[in-house]
C-alpha cells in the first residue's frame, strides 16, 4: 500500500489590536496531504489577513 505525503503548510497571519495600533504577525504551520495543502494555500490567500501561504514537501 502505498504512503501518501505529507506536506508542511505555513502561513503567517496578521492580528490588530481593537484598542491600539498595534499589528503583530504570527507563524501556523500545519501538516496534510498534497489536496489538503493546494486547498488551504489557496483559500487562505483569500483571507485579508494572511500575509503569505506556502507549502512544500515534509522531508521524512
Amino acid at each position: 500500500m502505498e504512503t501518501k505525503k505529507k506536506y508542511r503548510i505555513t502561513y503567517r497571519i496578521t492580528y490588530k489590536y481593537l484598542d491600539k495600533n498595534e499589528i503583530w504577525a504570527k507563524d501556523i504551520t500545519i501538516i496534510g496531504t498534497e489536496e489538503d495543502a493546494k486547498d488551504h494555500v489557496r483559500n487562505l490567500k483569500t483571507n485579508a489577513y494572511v500575509i503569505s501561504a506556502t507549502y512544500k514537501e515534509v522531508e521524512e
